[in-house]
């Protein structure tokens, strides 16, 4: 009998993208949650940052070095690249526009290397919605130009409806509103 050993390259930042796609399903953005999943890549991943429920800020070790071909070959050949400023600490952003929002790759002047990778979920929202201290939701959102604050007080009609579609809300938080499906 014959024994065949197959190895496969596993390329350094596949677990990093694996990562990176787990957050983007979460629905909101919670220290915690985002902490306990980025931790499985370290020291990959040298800080993060959650400046809200819905924008999450990956700081990245540039050793080694995750050029932007590995970006592209996980996400698409075709990203909308902004060049920085001069004096911007990094040269240059390739932005995926997703479903659920956006997902944006910074990468290092010189050598090239992924620095900042963002989530930013608000992109796809509708608007946003804040619970105050009585419960009483307050939803600011957009449609086509127009602007409009629907205010949903407890034991409203669509009171239920409307907080099991936000993802359900604590009185102080603030969350997007993500678009209803088409009825």
């Amino acid at each position: 009998m014959t024994l065949v050993w197959l190895a496969f390259f596993v390329p350094a930042q596949t677990p990093l993208f694996d990562i990176i796609d787990e957050l983007s399903r979460q629905t909101t953005f919670v220290r915690d949650n985002v902490t306990q999943i980025t931790a499985r890549v370290k020291p990959t991943i040298r800080s993060v940052e959650v400046r809200t429920s819905s924008f999450a800020i990956l700081e990245i070790n540039t050793t080694p070095c995750i050029p932007p071909s590995d970006v592209m070959k996980r996400y698409g050949a075709k990203p909308e690249v902004q060049v920085s400023e001069p004096a911007a600490p990094y040269g240059f952003t390739y932005r995926y526009k997703q479903p659920w929002g956006s997902l944006a790759f910074e990468f290092s002047r010189g050598k090239e290397c992924l620095t900042v990778v963002s989530l930013d979920r608000i992109a796809a929202s509708i608007g946003v919605a804040t619970m105050t201290a009585d419960g009483t939701i307050i939803m600011d959102v957009r449609s086509q130009g127009a602007e409009a604050r629907l205010v949903y007080h407890r034991g409203d009609k669509d009171y239920d409806e409307v907080l099991k579609h936000l993802g359900g809300l604590m009185p102080g938080e603030h969350k997007p509103v993500p678009p209803w499906p088409d009825r």
